[in-house]
């Protein structure tokens, strides 16, 4: 009889371990890095879409740039990402995997134009930066979208003919994941925009989620 109660405790503290062990564990993070277009929500609905045993943080900046020394259309502001505090901090969030959506602000003619090498040079440092964490997270680089508008200078053949390929190169140089987002947003581009032609409305949010989910559960390894 003592020999089957020490079991049934010893079963009991076992189970308790692991129930303990289970409740402490920390959620998978993913930094989400961008311009505006991560700005504007995106992450929320990544979010929801992977559900719990994750944290999805926005770490997007509106008008900002790849290039270092990127501005606006006018030529005015210093844009570059890695200039602000959102950019430190998000080096600091010790997550497990990065979204790099970035590059749509570059393709403004004030900032690609004869600037196609600074672009790559200052692209590439950016991903490398994000790979030298400590957490050695997974990077995923996605395509800049097909812009349906050329607001503010942006141009979709830019993105499509430069920003694009370079974005490509960088990746395929690392051995990095390639999410096409800017045929995602083309394929889609009549119902997924902003009047602006530029920014996803909430059914375009939903859509880079569900594409950067499916991605996520497929290359991040489980804690």
């Amino acid at each position: 009889m003592k020999k089957i109660l020490c079991l049934t405790i010893c079963f009991m503290f076992a189970v308790m371990a692991a129930l303990a062990t289970e409740a402490v564990k920390e959620p998978l993070i993913v930094a989400c890095i961008g311009d505006s277009i991560t700005a504007g929500g995106y992450p929320k609905d990544l979010q929801a879409a992977l559900g719990d045993g994750w944290k999805v943080l926005n770490f997007g900046v509106n008008s900002r740039t790849a290039l270092v020394d990127g501005t606006e259309c006018t030529g005015k502001g210093e844009l570059g990402y890695v200039k602000t505090l959102v950019y430190e901090n998000s080096l600091k969030s010790k997550a497990n995997a990065v979204i790099l959506l970035i590059g749509t602000n570059d393709s403004k003619t004030k900032n690609i134009v004869g600037k196609e090498d600074l672009f790559k040079r200052d692209y590439a440092a950016l991903v490398d930066k994000y790979l030298s964490m400590e957490t050695k997270p997974v990077v995923i680089v996605a395509l800049s979208p097909h812009a349906k508008s050329s607001g503010w200078t942006i141009s979709d053949e830019r993105i499509r003919t430069i920003i694009n390929p370079i974005q490509r190169a960088v990746a395929e140089e690392r051995g990095l994941t390639v999410v096409d987002t800017y045929t995602l947003f083309k394929d889609n581009a009549t119902t997924i925009f902003y009047g602006d032609g530029i920014h996803p409305n909430e059914k375009g949010r939903k859509l880079l989620a569900e594409v950067f989910s499916a991605k996520l559960k497929e290359l991040v390894p489980a804690k």
